[in-house]
C-alpha cells in the first residue's frame, strides 16, 4: 500500500491510541470553531491530532470533506511520519531529515484511471471552491484561506517546486497566490510573466505528512521537489497527468484534494491582514491571483489545514530546516 494521509491516520491510531481526536459534532470553520477547539487543546497541554468529521463549507452547507489538523504538533508525530519509531533524542530527527534531504528519490507515473486523486474530477463551472471548507484562522484575518502547499513547474528546465503558502478565497473559481520574494515560486512566476504566459499551479490539500515535511527543506532553486518528497516517503512518489495540462504537468497521485489553476500575467489583487508564523498580522498587499480550472479528489477525501503560528506550524517549517542547516555546516567544515 502506498503512503497517503489516511494510511498515516490509521497507523497513528493503532500505534498511539488516543493520539487522534475524532470530532463528530458539526463545526463551522468560518466562525473560528475549529481553531477555538485547537486553542483549548493547546491551553490544556494536549498535543493530539484532530479530525473534524462534520464541518461546514464556506457557504454554510455540510461539507463532504473532513478537516484534519496537528499531524506535526509533536516531534514524535513527525518521527512517526518518517517511520523512525520512538525518538531517543531531538537530534535523531534532525539527522534523519538531513539524510533524506540528500537522498535520491524515484517517481512512478500512473494513468489517471489508476490515480486515487482522480476518483472524482470536476471541471469548468463545476470546479466550485464553495464546496470546500475554507477556514478562518485568526480574529483579524481579512478572510478565509487555504494554508497548504502550492506546486509549480519550471518554465524551461522542467523541475517541480513545492512550497507552503496561503491562498485567500476571492470567489467560486478565484484565489490569491501568496508567493513572496524569498519563495522559489515567485521566481518561477516571474519567468512566466516575462514571457507573458499564464503560469500553471496546483494546490495540494492533503497528502502523507512525510510528503509535506520534504517541502520545507532548504533545497536550491531548480531542485526537483518531487524527488525529495519521494526520499522522505522512502518509496516512489506516484504522479499522474493533470486535468488541465495533461502530461505537461504531473500531480501527486495519492493526494486527497488537488486544485488546478492558472495565474494570469500581471494581474494583482489585495489580500491580508493574515496572522502569520511569527505571531503578527501581515499587512495588506497586492498579490497575483489563481483562476481555478479543475478540482479533483479521492472519494471520502480529507482536507488538511495548518493553524498558523502554532507548534504544528513551527515543527513543519523548522524540523526540515534543522536537517538542511546540518548539511550546510557539514559541507563547510568537512567538505
Amino acid at each position: 500500500m502506498c503512503k497517503d494521509l489516511q494510511s498515516f491516520i490509521r497507523a497513528e491510531e493503532e500505534r498511539r491510541p488516543n493520539s487522534v481526536i475524532r470530532v463528530k459534532e458539526q463545526i463551522d470553520p468560518n466562525k473560528f470553531e475549529t481553531i477555538a477547539f485547537l486553542k483549548h487543546l493547546d491551553l490544556l497541554g494536549e498535543k493530539r491530532m484532530v479530525l473534524f468529521e462534520n464541518v461546514l463549507t464556506i457557504n454554510g452547507q455540510p461539507s463532504p470533506f473532513p478537516l484534519f489538523y496537528n499531524c506535526f504538533v509533536t516531534r514524535q508525530f513527525c518521527a512517526d511520519a518518517l517511520d523512525m519509531g520512538e525518538l531517543r533524542s531531538n537530534m535523531d530527527l534532525s539527522l534523519e531529515v538531513a539524510s533524506r534531504e540528500l537522498s535520491k528519490g524515484k517517481l512512478d507515473i500512473l494513468s489517471p484511471e489508476k490515480a486515487p486523486c482522480k476518483e472524482v474530477v470536476l471541471k469548468g463551472s463545476k470546479a466550485d471552491l464553495r464546496m470546500l471548507p475554507i477556514p478562518m484562522h485568526h480574529k483579524d484575518d481579512v478572510g478565509p484561506y487555504f494554508t497548504m502547499a502550492c506546486i509549480m513547474k519550471g518554465i524551461d528546465n522542467g523541475f517541480y517546486d513545492i512550497t507552503f503558502t496561503k491562498n485567500m478565497y476571492y470567489g467560486p473559481q478565484r484565489l490569491s497566490f501568496s508567493a513572496h520574494s524569498h519563495h522559489h515560486l515567485r521566481r518561477i512566476l516571474e519567468e512566466y510573466e516575462r514571457k507573458n504566459k499564464r503560469s500553471p499551479v496546483i494546490i495540494v490539500l492533503g497528502h502523507h505528512p512525510a510528503f509535506y515535511l520534504s517541502t520545507c527543506c532548504l533545497t536550491p532553486y531548480g531542485n526537483n521537489d518531487y524527488m525529495t518528497a519521494s526520499a522522505f516517503l522512502e518509496e516512489p512518489l506516484r504522479l499522474t497527468p493533470s486535468e488541465t495540462w495533461g502530461e505537461d504537468f504531473l500531480v501527486p497521485a495519492d493526494s486527497e484534494v488537488i486544485i488546478e489553476g492558472e495565474i494570469p500575467p500581471d494581474v494583482r489583487e489585495s489580500q491580508n491582514p493574515f496572522g502569520e508564523i511569527l505571531g503578527y498580522y501581515q499587512p495588506e498587499m497586492k498579490v497575483p491571483i489563481i483562476e481555478v480550472s479543475s478540482i479533483t479528489y479521492r472519494e471520502k477525501a480529507i482536507i488538511q489545514d495548518i493553524w498558523p503560528a502554532q507548534m504544528d506550524h513551527w515543527n513543519l517549517g523548522g524540523i526540515p530546516k534543522e536537517g538542511s542547516v546540518f548539511n550546510i555546516i557539514k559541507k563547510i567544515f568537512l567538505g
